[in-house]
């Protein structure tokens, strides 16, 4: 009985990843042998596929709000006709200057997911050169 609970701590810590590290070295110097290795690999790269999700969701918000401030240009240019702007610039410059804000905004999400996206690529493409299991499951 002892044997087959400590045989099922051994895959509960491997399966949570408290087994102690993997030395990383010696894994750089050649491939992997083990199944372990191969799956700690597997892991990585679903990791870094969940962070590029997440930057190209980070992407969609920026987009989303760089659309808006056109929108609403859109709206005031159609609508010129029915007021004057002169008389409204009041109320015209803070909505402009709200409008430049969320472009800048939009634009700094952009940039920033762009950013951590090319990371995550340059990260996987490592992980594919150091597995050749991961390669073959990873379609470029």
């Amino acid at each position: 009985m002892g044997g087959i609970a400590v045989d099922a701590t051994k895959v509960i810590d491997a399966a949570v990843g408290t087994e102690p590290a993997v030395d990383v070295a010696r894994m750089v110097r050649s491939p992997p042998q083990s199944i372990q290795e191969h799956q700690l690999y597997i892991n990585e790269a679903q990791l870094l596929l969940s962070q590029k999700r997440t930057s190209l969701s980070v992407l969609r918000t920026g987009l989303g709000i760089m659309t808006l401030p056109a929108s609403v240009f859109t709206i005031l240019v159609a609508t010129s006709k029915a007021y004057d702007p002169v008389s409204n610039l009041a109320l015209l410059a803070p909505l402009a200057s709200l409008c430049v804000g969320m472009i800048a905004f939009g634009a700094y999400l952009i940039v920033r997911s762009w950013q951590r996206m090319r990371r995550c690529d340059r990260l996987l493409q490592e992980l594919e050169s150091r597995d050749s299991l991961l390669k073959e499951l990873i379609a470029d």
